[in-house]
């Protein structure tokens, strides 16, 4: 992005809001750096090249290519995800723009209505030394207590309000409270709670991250088999096969080689 006030919000349509993997992934590649990073409530991606751009190990991936994967991981646990974008600022000093959003998330195995959910996406930029544009490094999505709960517990959000409501009500100045004053019982229930919601949030992430995979898997299995069926199996007759490994050659008359898929 040559002016990141005016390319930023498209910028962030064409990869925060949209439903399309080839087109969600080629707006990350045009607009992340190759080591950019992502902290989430729920998930963490530290930023790294990476020592084998082609290798499929996540771990060995530069930390673009994992926060495609979490996208289209984000987009598969909730089919209907959709968004909005509220307000905009851009910090020209910093390079850090503020994103005001609206989602409507709902995972697929949840029983739950979807509910809306307000979050504050936080993009760093930083300028490129080869052809002086800005990219995006680092992505930070900021959510409140009550939207994690949301997302696994909905029906304990107005509980959960309703202790910060107790929680902050005026006491008397300069007045000490006790270990177990109701207050302090008040705020570590809340919290107690809100540790729960993310506890459970990361068990179903992780549960339909398995599932995600297990479907990836299975989708690369069935187009395998698919090709094989297609093609057939080739088979080469040949009296004389030569087999060179570092100067080892090994010869086989009248041998008779099949190329396929062992059943």
């Amino acid at each position: 992005m040559e002016d990141p006030r005016t390319e930023l919000e498209p910028a962030v349509n064409a990869f925060l809001l949209r439903i399309f993997t080839g087109t969600q992934d080629t707006a990350i590649e045009t607009f992340f750096t190759p080591d950019a990073g992502l902290i989430h409530p729920l998930c963490f991606i530290p930023r790294s090249r990476g020592s084998d751009h082609g290798t499929r190990s996540p771990y060995m991936q530069c930390s673009r290519d994992r926060i495609k994967t979490v996208y289209r991981w984000y987009r598969e646990i909730s089919p209907n995800l959709g968004a909005e974008i509220g307000s905009f600022a851009y910090d020209d000093k910093n390079h850090v723009a503020y994103f005001h959003l609206t989602q409507i998330f709902r995972m697929f195995i949840s029983p739950f209505k979807e509910i809306p959910i307000r979050l504050v996406v936080k993009l760093s930029l930083e300028k490129s030394r080869l052809d002086g544009k800005y990219y995006i490094c680092q992505q930070e999505d900021f959510y409140q207590p009550e939207d994690i709960l949301q997302l696994t517990l909905p029906f304990l959000v107005p509980l959960f309000m309703r202790l910060k409501y107790l929680v902050a009500v005026p006491i008397e100045p300069k007045k000490t409270l006790s270990p177990f004053s109701p207050f302090r019982l008040l705020s570590a229930v809340a919290a107690l709670i809100w540790a729960l919601a993310c506890f459970l949030a990361l068990i179903l992430g992780w549960v339909c991250q398995r599932m995600y995979r297990l479907k990836e898997s299975f989708r690369g299995d069935s187009g395998h088999q698919g090709d094989i069926q297609g093609k057939g199996v080739s088979t080469i007759k040949a009296k004389r096969i030569d087999i060179s490994i570092r100067g080892l050659q090994i010869e086989t008359p009248g041998a008779s080689v099949s190329f396929g898929r062992r059943k």
